[in-house]
């Protein structure tokens, strides 16, 4: 972190991969908009693309030559610690996820997670100690054994010299494990919140960028792609009097949820596209009417660039 004019430089090395590098463009955003200077390290693979968006960005290429060894020698948090600048872990899964990583060694070593290949029931239980993980929370692999997953997520949870972690989350939806990370963290543990951009007819590429990675790690992606349906209002149910119709209690936590990403979009709308999606009623209905009005102005914009 260095001065610049009056203002700070904060330096972003993101994960190579598409879903880290969207909610870290969300994250660098929000901080460029709060006076600092953002200098981003990355790979010439799943990397930022500068545009207008990042006009006052700085942008350095990791050699693709670059050896293993030379990236130890030479990584962001021994460079930190050579120049003792402060250094901040932004975890791109939501607090849930990140929490039961942080106690996944704990649970294996106590051979406790023998549980995760029990029946569906007995997952849906909470874990001893660990409220309000429950054992279907932790990540498990068809792809690899429980020892590499273990040190992967293990790894990807230590804070090592840290002084922050900023998790892709908000506090309303994940209050509890929130304060469960700040209690074994130790450090100071930050949601990074809503969507910080405002819709307007030249971005929506980056809005929508920055939306879906925020609705991803809370599993509502759903209710603006269409993959989580509108259950029915009613549903039969099968008792020693028969088949019963009875109202469907899944309904009214769709409503719930649909209506709170409803919500969420219109608080990142300017007034013009506010305007475009007045009187509608359903996330996927104002998601889908933006993307035809914004989308096409975006791309119009971006090829006479």
């Amino acid at each position: 972190m260095e001065e610049n004019q009056g203002r700070r430089r904060l330096v972003l090395v993101p994960v190579p991969a598409q879903g880290h590098i969207s909610p870290m463009t969300q994250l660098a955003k929000s901080l460029h908009s709060k006076g600092f200077t953002i200098t981003v390290i990355q790979t010439k693979f799943n990397h930022f693309i500068p545009s207008d968006d990042f006009t006052d960005f700085q942008f350095f290429t990791i050699p693709e030559s670059l050896l293993e060894s030379a990236l130890k020698d030479h990584g962001a948090l021994r460079c930190a610690k050579e120049f003792k600048l402060p250094t901040v872990i932004f975890s791109t899964t939501c607090a849930t996820a990140f929490a039961s990583r942080s106690v996944f060694d704990k649970l294996y070593a106590n051979n406790d997670l023998a549980d995760l290949k029990q029946p569906k029931g007995q997952q849906d239980e909470l874990v001893p100690e660990f409220h309000p993980l429950r054992y279907k929370d932790f990540p498990v692999s068809r792809f690899a054994s429980l020892e590499s997953t273990m040190e992967l997520y293990t790894n990807s949870v230590d804070k090592r010299t840290a002084s922050t972690v900023i998790i892709n989350t908000a506090s309303c939806l994940e209050s509890s494990s929130l304060s469960f990370l700040q209690k074994q963290l130790e450090i100071p543990v930050y949601p990074i919140g809503f969507v910080t951009v405002k819709l307007n007819e030249s971005n929506y590429l980056l809005w929508k960028t920055q939306f879906e990675s925020f609705l991803l790690p809370q599993m509502l992606l759903g209710y603006i792609d269409g993959s989580i349906s509108r259950p029915d209002a009613t549903r039969s149910v099968t008792g020693p009097a028969g088949v019963t119709i009875e109202s469907n209690p899944e309904l009214a936590k769709w409503v719930r949820n649909d209506q709170l990403v409803m919500a969420w979009i219109f608080g990142s709308l300017s007034e013009p596209a506010l305007r475009a999606v007045y009187g509608m009623h359903s996330a996927q209905e104002v998601w889908s009417a933006l993307a035809k009005k914004f989308n096409r102005v975006s791309t119009t914009r971006k090829f006479k660039l």
